[in-house]
């Protein structure tokens, strides 16, 4: 029998919604590793009292102008569950209620319109006291809503004010409310990651993208239309050179490695340092549903044991299966060199060795053993940290990674993973250990750095972006 899975649902029974909603069932995001507390709207004659927050009262006659306006999820399913309504009743329900909803999309659609056209006539004056600084993101990333944060914190102890706009578990990434925060909060300065999102902007409103993965607007063959008041940052030196083919000006464009939150990761005496090597990661598995036979997976695995990856290789293999080259590389590649370390990690002999991340790990029978579970971003990350000598790195395309830095900021000595197509700059190889073939990985065990290796975090941080950004900001003003 096949489970069902929790959906939002709008219940005609306000009895079985708070049954249901009392449950505090988790539903499906579009990120498989985030989930969120599925809701349970009801309709009834009166409001129930004392009601969990994700058991919401919606009137039947009330669901377009609720819908209208919620920053929460609309429904997926109707729910008829203790109700006397026949099957053509239920069937005619049914019908209305998805054409009310559809009506209550439209009309966002509309609002959204309005609040476009709004903006780009709303002027923000640099005469204030504070700069504004807007940043927007999505709870269902896994990256990008802690980078967003962890910038917006560097602005705030920077003196600016600072919306960092982002859906809590009820709420969908929905345009709709974000451009309503945006509107009333008119910023001087907007971070936007991976979206350069300047088209409904006014002229004199600072935007700094930061591209940190291969968008397809990287790849395609338009030209990039930037305002004078647009800068972009880049992860990777690919980027930066996509996008002076495609006409961005060097001087709007600037190099940025992923930093990290000093309040939150730092060297803390107070934990015991133990003599053993950590991963906090999950198991990709982005290779999931691509169908990649045997022979492709067991050769890419070979090139790994090799140390031979290779832009060929990638061509190669997407050509064959008719996967995206930059999806390959980016994505692919990543989940096999990740799954490959963790199992060489796991292979050490005499060495203490912890992994964490989702349960997707404990498909690999060799990394049960030492799987610790799922870590919350933050305070737990950097116990774990603090009390590790060592902490592995694996990404195949660049070293500069936020868990080097953090890891780096705890005092806990980077173990980074290397290749032939790692990209960036790496100007901190005194300061870690590295390897690229299981044989490598045995000879960092109990070997030092040359240098601290808690440099990393000093040099590479969130508040010299934000400076940077500030400058600009003056110095553009200053004329």
């Amino acid at each position: 029998m096949v489970e069902t899975k929790p959906l939002d649902t709008y219940f005609f029974s306000a009895k079985k919604a708070l049954e249901i909603a009392k449950q505090q069932n988790r539903v499906e995001t579009s990120v498989k590793s985030i989930d969120a507390l599925q809701l349970c709207y009801y309709t009834a004659d009166e409001k129930l009292s004392n009601t969990p927050k994700n058991c919401i009262y919606v009137p039947l006659e009330d669901v377009f102008n609720y819908f209208v306006t919620t920053t929460f999820r609309f429904p997926k399913a109707i729910s008829f569950e203790d109700t006397d309504f026949s099957m053509p009743e239920q069937a005619e329900l049914n019908g209305a209620f998805g054409e009310i909803l559809g009506s209550a999309q439209e009309e966002r659609r509309s609002l959204m319109k309005v609040y476009v056209n709004e903006i780009k006539q709303n002027e923000p004056n640099f005469n204030d006291e504070k700069l504004r600084v807007f940043l927007p993101a999505c709870r269902e990333t896994t990256v990008m809503q802690y980078v967003s944060k962890n910038i917006a914190e560097a602005f705030e102890d920077l003196g600016c004010e600072v919306f960092y706009h982002i859906q809590d578990e009820l709420g969908d990434c929905h345009t709709l409310p974000l451009l309503h925060n945006l509107h009333n909060f008119n910023p001087h300065i907007i971070i936007n990651i991976n979206h350069l999102d300047n088209t409904f902007l006014h002229d004199n409103t600072f935007n700094f993208s930061w591209f940190q993965d291969p968008m397809p607007f990287l790849y395609n063959g338009e030209k990039v239309k930037l305002r004078q008041r647009d800068y972009i940052f880049t992860l990777f030196e690919e980027y930066k050179d996509l996008l002076i083919k495609k006409g961005v000006n060097k001087e709007h464009l600037y190099p940025q490695s992923f930093a990290t939150n000093p309040k939150i990761f730092f060297k803390d005496d107070s934990i015991k340092k133990e003599n053993k090597i950590v991963f906090l990661g999950s198991d990709y598995n982005f290779e999931e549903g691509h169908d990649l036979d045997k022979y492709c997976i067991d050769d890419i695995n070979e090139h790994i044991e090799n140390n031979t990856l290779s832009e060929e290789l990638i061509i190669k293999y997407s050509k064959e299966y008719g996967i995206k080259y930059s999806h390959f590389k980016t994505f692919l590649i990543p989940s096999f060199v990740r799954r490959k370390v963790i199992l060489w990690l796991c292979s050490l002999k005499n060495v203490n060795i912890e992994v964490y991340g989702t349960d997707t790990w404990l498909k690999t029978p060799e990394v049960v053993p030492f799987y610790k579970g799922l870590l919350p971003y933050g305070p737990k990350m950097a116990e774990v940290y603090n009390s590790a000598k060592y902490a592995i790195a694996a990404h195949p395309l660049y070293r500069y990674q936020q868990r080097v830095t953090e890891m780096s900021a705890c005092n806990c000595i980077p173990i980074i993973y290397t290749c032939p197509l790692v990209s960036d700059v790496f100007l901190h190889e005194d300061n870690v250990l590295s390897f690229s073939t299981l044989e490598e990985l045995k000879n960092c065990v109990d070997k030092l750095p040359k240098k601290d290796c808690m440099q990393i975090a000093e040099d590479v941080s969130y508040k010299k972006m934000a400076t940077t950004i500030i400058n600009t900001v003056k110095d553009e003003i200053k004329g």
